[in-house]
């Protein structure tokens, strides 16, 4: 089992969370983390949102608007350990609501996407036309207070404008429907 990063944003209808399902299978398929043909079960398989209970306690996945990200990350860069000022006002106001003890980034550096081109060159040429690489930075991982009710949570940090998305942390499989 994995976290979830771009999978199924709450706030986001079927029709964007798609492309979004798409362009992850595409990037988990080109750096050998997906099995070959895998990746359209994932697509297949994702259109629901998972039942509550799985996730994992406590987690909350962010992704800033590119603005405020560049913000925080620098924050973070700036070995900011102080929960109480992010330099975002409107973060702080949140994060104190919520009882916030960490926020981490949940993926540690964007992919050399030419580096995966020439490593798998195969699975490359069977990405579609025009097909987009997912946008990694500025996603976050929020742990919040044991005692926070994590779907109210979700719902009002995606409800401010510098906030693209925020989701429970969902526990996701994959299954390989290729092997029958």
């Amino acid at each position: 089992m994995f976290t979830t990063s771009e999978m199924s944003p709450l706030k986001n209808s079927h029709a964007f969370r798609r492309p979004v399902r798409r362009a992850l299978a595409l990037a988990l398929s080109l750096t050998g983390l997906l099995p070959s043909g895998a990746a359209s079960a994932l697509e297949a398989h994702t259109h629901d949102l998972p039942k509550q209970g799985r996730d994992v306690s406590g987690q909350l996945i962010v992704k800033l608007r590119p603005a405020a990200g560049a913000r925080l990350e620098q924050a973070l860069r700036d070995h900011w350990t102080s929960l109480e000022s992010t330099g975002l006002d409107w973060l702080d106001r949140l994060n104190a609501r919520y009882g916030v003890t960490k926020i981490t980034p949940t993926f540690s550096a964007p992919p050399d996407i030419e580096m995966i081109k020439r490593k798998f060159p195969q699975r490359t040429k069977r990405a579609p036309p025009g097909a987009d690489v997912p946008r990694l930075q500025y996603i976050y991982t929020f742990t919040v207070s044991s005692t926070v009710a994590i779907p109210q949570a979700a719902a009002d940090f995606a409800a401010h404008p510098d906030i693209e998305y925020a989701h429970p942390n969902y526990l996701m499989t994959i299954q390989d429907s290729t092997h029958h």
